[in-house]
């Protein structure tokens, strides 16, 4: 074993924070362009293993990723993706169904948008099912983290706590089936905590 070595010297410095930052979060933080299709060819004329012509390339898409398999003349096989995966997931897809949902608008109006610019997008299928598994599971979890630090310094303040209610439901009028009722602490107006009921239920427990 060779003996160790000590020398006095300054720390080395620190390397830029997109470095320091782990894969996922570094690849949910990189800026995205738009690319059109006829410069992507262009870009991917040689192999990027030995350099050599690109003889034959086969584009498929994955909602908003697209992912091109190349041959060169050197029978080298590469695929070339546009977006980096975070969890077997597209990062771009990943991103902009949570883009979507936090905007508030909906996804047929995104769509829209996307379809007159010629812009590719998944389906709604794939929207509903990056909600249920990804978006709605992490949203539910920074709630529970932010209501439970909010408790604990509600719960440390020895003043007198003032609590505002109110109800809105999904629909006016009579037609209403579902009410979410919220409770927020009247000095910072943050929210302590909401239920979703049926209105029948809500009026059988008065």
């Amino acid at each position: 074993m060779l003996p160790m070595m000590t020398t006095r010297h300054r720390h080395a410095p620190r390397p830029p924070r997109q470095q320091r930052m782990k894969p996922k979060k570094r690849a949910l933080s990189q800026s995205r362009n738009s690319v059109f299709k006829k410069n992507l060819e262009e870009l991917l004329r040689r192999c990027m293993q030995c350099g050599d012509q690109i003889v034959d390339k086969q584009f498929t898409r994955q909602g908003s990723m697209i992912s091109v398999k190349m041959m060169c003349s050197s029978n080298h096989d590469t695929t070339w993706r546009s977006q980096p995966f975070v969890e077997n997931m597209a990062a771009g897809n990943l991103l902009l169904a949570g883009a979507i949902l936090t905007s508030g608008e909906s996804f047929e109006r995104i769509r829209a948008v996307f379809d007159t610019l010629h812009l590719q997008i998944f389906g709604s299928t794939t929207y509903y099912k990056i909600q249920k598994q990804w978006l709605f599971p992490a949203i539910n979890h920074c709630w529970q983290l932010e209501r439970a630090s909010f408790v604990r310094t509600l719960q440390s303040q020895p003043q007198p706590l003032t609590l505002l209610g109110d109800g809105q439901c999904d629909s006016p009028g009579f037609s209403a089936k579902y009410c979410i009722y919220t409770v927020a602490e009247q000095k910072s107006l943050k929210v302590v905590d909401f239920e979703l009921v049926q209105l029948g239920e809500s009026e059988v427990n008065a």
